[in-house]
């Protein structure tokens, strides 16, 4: 069912809002766990960081293996990259902010 916008702000002139419940209460979920995962990243890129910086100091001319984990270093020289992309279709959510 599409009706006219009343109950939020508008974004368009022309505005339609379908009432979907059960399409709002998963973008609302997928909201809340793309937060979690927001953070979740940084905290990772931030100790990938600091274990890599350590091991790029370190001499390894073998692997060598800290409790569960097998570090190994190798230099590889630069290379050229090319690539093509097919057609797709893109879907964008996006949270409108709500006052």
């Amino acid at each position: 069912m599409v009706t006219a916008v009343k109950a939020r702000p508008q974004l368009q002139l022309d505005e339609k809002v379908l009432h979907r419940p059960e399409l709002e209460e998963l973008l609302d979920e997928r909201g809340k766990l793309k937060e979690r995962v927001g953070k979740a990243r940084k905290a990772y890129r931030e100790a990938d960081e600091q274990a890599r910086g350590i091991i790029l100091e370190m001499d390894l001319a073998h692997p060598v293996r800290v409790g569960r984990w097998q570090l190994s270093k190798e230099d590889r020289p630069g290379r050229s990259v090319a690539f093509e992309t097919g057609p797709r279709t893109a879907v964008r959510i996006r949270a409108v902010v709500e006052d």
